[in-house]
């Protein structure tokens, strides 16, 4: 059994301190509390108040003195702890979902075992493979979810989660202007940020990094006025307060000072350990510490979340503490020649755990170096091959979805890219099979209503219909007889006389020439998005998944650039890594595209 390693003394008298104090703000909370209760224009309410009236302003308290005090990351685990390193393709989700199958052919119940991640694909993929492969259904694995998710599991009972119209309300309340309806999961940062979006950046940012304010200020890469940041923290903690709110990304916060956990897990996995922030580490250490047996799983060099507080050196400190660690070599993935160049991409990074694996058995693999134009051409070629096209940011994929749609090639964006094709693609689906009187998803005749402006007054009638006939088993399809009935009649008789594209006023006339060579060439349908083949996705989105054939854009925004060549060994070790996870997307062929932009990663340097 492992035993944990002791506080300090200087350590355990601070968080005795830290205890008092909070012992006092809560007495002062539960006050305030009372009084908004007793004053509350509806009249007084019986009893003590919920502990959503103060579960914000908790832990807040909490965070700006329990963590602070706090030490470093450091291994708890009571129970045995297994280490899984394996670069790209060696099978990590496979060699813990066989750990699971031992452990339920041992008789462990499938509610006894946690699966946590760092992202939903990731926890997504392993639950699917559970299923596919042990009989169970979703709901036998409560506990297989993400970091957030689990935490949200933990806090939902005991607080409201702050939404996105409440953040259109905190806005207005306080003339805020945040380009984003809500925070995301992982705490973006941009050092090119401006206004108000700073603010809340470096804000998240600071949580996850377990920092106050002051020291994030100081070191946080976005900029912004300490006194700006105190008003909008202080702005946010009052607004939760009143509204009896708790921020999305206050959940591990509030996680981490609650008392619940799932003490009935009794093993306990983690995947992507290498993503993992500061905040996230204490969370799964203090939910699994009481456990069995923990299997940790990752690869510090596709490490890529260092902008959301990653924290890759747990998993190189796991690899000394470790009772046991399995080092997987052989790839199942990546060919000869593409093993080779990541090799090189990542020799010169000096902070990290070497490894020395193999590539994929008999598969010698190919790297091209193409023009854009020229690889275009080449994926026309290949409508069988499953393809990745992939670049440092979104926005430099936007050349790509012209110049595939003016070859005729059916594609995807991944995410945020290519949205407008993603939506287009929707609508002209639903037009389709509203024209042959088939039904529509809901969701999918608002995304319609885009493009067809007859249908502007819809979205009320979607929104009724979904309130109205919502069942168990989830929301039926709007059939066009129940457009009909909505008063659309004479959209729907013109959609089926003249086809579903002139119906679409918005699309333009790219976008509906381009949707005319589709139909025309697969007989008046087109492709479930699932089956087609070619994708286009940023890298940070990609990973952890595979294509035949890589195409990687070696374009960096100015703000990547800049930090590549100006930010030092940190930054530039962390543009390595990505340039290791582009290449080892690939199973067959790596197209690496020649590019004239000054700013950009040197990936011919490395194939050569």
């Amino acid at each position: 059994m492992r035993t944990p390693r002791m506080r300090t003394a200087q350590n355990t008298r601070a968080y005795r301190d830290v205890y008092d104090y909070i012992q006092l703000q809560n007495r002062k909370v539960l006050f305030f509390c009372s009084q908004r209760e007793t004053n509350h224009p509806k009249g007084p309410r019986a009893g003590k108040p919920s502990i959503k009236s103060y579960t914000c302003l908790y832990a807040c308290v909490l965070f700006l003195f329990l963590l602070c005090c706090a030490e470093e990351p450091y291994i708890a685990f009571l129970g045995v702890l297994t280490l899984y390193l394996g670069p790209p393709g060696t099978g990590k989700t496979t060699a813990l979902l066989r750990e699971v199958d031992k452990l339920l052919s041992r008789g462990v119940r499938p509610e006894e075992v946690a699966y946590v991640s760092f992202t939903r694909a990731a926890c997504q993929e392993a639950v699917s493979r559970a299923i596919e492969r042990f009989n169970y259904t979703s709901k036998s694995f409560p506990w297989w979810r993400t970091i957030h998710s689990a935490a949200y599991k933990i806090v939902s009972p005991h607080a409201e989660i702050m939404s996105g119209e409440h953040w259109k309300e905190f806005t207005r309340l306080y003339g805020y202007r945040l380009s984003a309806g809500r925070p995301s999961e992982v705490p973006r940062l941009d050092a090119t940020a401006k206004g108000h979006d700073a603010l809340l950046q470096v804000l998240q940012w600071s949580k996850s990094q377990r920092m106050t304010l002051h020291q994030a200020h100081r070191v946080c890469p976005t900029r912004v006025d300490l006194t700006d940041l105190e008003v909008f923290a202080e702005r946010l903690g009052t607004f939760c307060g009143r509204h009896q709110l708790i921020d999305f990304n206050d959940l591990l916060v509030a996680a981490l000072v609650h008392d619940d956990r799932p003490d009935d897990v009794r093993y306990a996995i983690v995947d992507e350990a290498q993503d993992l922030t500061v905040l996230q580490i204490a969370l799964v250490e203090k939910w699994f510490d009481h456990c069995d047996g923990v299997f940790v799983a990752g690869d510090d060099d596709q490490s890529l979340y260092d902008f959301a507080g990653a924290n890759p050196h747990w998993l190189a400190d796991l690899v000394q503490k470790a009772d046991k660690v399995v080092r997987l070599n052989q790839s199942h993935r990546v060919p000869a020649v593409i093993q080779s160049m990541a090799d090189r991409i990542m020799r010169p990074v000096q902070n990290r755990v070497v490894k020395t694996w193999q590539p994929r058995p008999n598969a010698k693999g190919v790297i091209r170096e193409l023009t854009r134009d020229n690889a275009v051409r080449r994926i026309a070629l290949f409508p069988e091959k499953r393809i990745f096209v992939l670049a440092r940011e979104r926005h430099l994929l936007n050349p790509w979805v012209a110049e595939l749609m003016l070859h005729s090639v059916e594609f995807k964006g991944k995410g945020d890219v290519a949205a407008r094709h993603n939506a287009a693609w929707t609508a002209v689906t639903a037009a389709v099979d509203l024209a042959n009187h088939r039904g529509v998803e809901p969701d999918d005749l608002l995304t319609l209503k885009r493009f067809a402006p007859a249908l502007d007054k819809v979205q009320k009638k979607v929104r009724e219909f979904k309130k109205k006939k919502r069942t168990p088993g989830g929301i039926p399809l709007v059939t066009p007889d129940t457009l009909e009935e909505w008063g659309f009649a004479d959209w729907l008789k013109r959609c089926k006389a003249e086809g579903p594209l002139p119906v679409l006023t918005k699309l333009s006339p790219t976008e509906a020439s381009y949707f005319h060579r589709l139909l025309a060439r697969n007989e008046g349908v087109l492709p479930d998005p699932k089956d087609v083949k070619v994708t286009l996705s940023t890298i940070h989105a990609r990973k952890g998944g595979e294509a035949d054939i890589v195409v990687v854009v070696p374009d960096m925004s100015t703000r990547s650039w800049e930090a590549y060549t100006r930010g030092g060994m940190a930054a530039e070790e962390q543009e390595h890594r990505i340039a290791y996870v582009a290449c080892t997307r690939a199973r067959e062929e790596l197209w690496l595209v020649h590019s004239r932009a000054k700013k950009q990663f040197p990936y011919s340097r490395f194939a050569r």
